[in-house]
């Protein structure tokens, strides 16, 4: 009996060690943020639409809502007071803009135009609202440095349809 007893302590302590334990590793094991960032997968940036998805078709009773995302490349506000005649943009770092039937990509260099089918994300948002009619639409998504200039390689178009009765 008092053996069945101490094996049963014996479990008690090893479970009232290895739970907690655990329970830290499992929430981040004390990491400022909680959780380690995304690891880089080392390969070229890259921009790409998370929502909505490439020939998707949408209700027009619903706003279409719009996600995106970068890989290897960092999304930032644009520097409070920058100016972009006279301050140099960041290397390696931009902000996300999503043209809207505007006719695709833009040539690399080139300052992505206010108004014009563009909308901009100075604010280094990730995230945008569409009001739209029921129409097929283009749509294209390419980061811009600080000064608005596209980057090579970051731009993504996709197609999407908004109708009545989905």
């Amino acid at each position: 009996m008092r053996t069945k007893f101490m094996n049963l302590n014996r479990t008690l302590l090893v479970t009232m060690a290895v739970v907690p334990a655990v329970a830290f590793i499992g929430c981040g094991g004390g990491s400022e943020s909680g959780m380690d960032p995304a690891p880089s997968t080392g390969g070229a940036p890259r921009v790409f639409f998370v929502a909505p998805e490439d020939g998707g078709d949408f209700s027009s009773d619903f706003d279409l809502e719009m996600e995106f995302g970068a890989e290897n490349y960092e999304i930032s506000a644009i520097p409070e007071g920058f100016d972009a005649a006279t301050d140099t943009p960041r290397s390696d770092v931009g902000h996300f803009h999503v043209g809207i039937d505007a006719g695709g990509c833009l040539p690399v260099g080139q300052v992505i135009p206010q108004g014009e089918g563009w909308v901009h994300f100075g604010d280094g948002s990730n995230t945008f609202t569409m009001q739209s009619e029921p129409a097929e639409y283009e749509l294209t998504l390419q980061i811009g440095d600080d000064a608005h200039r596209t980057q090579e390689g970051l731009c993504e178009t996709i197609s999407v349809t908004i109708a009545d009765g989905i």
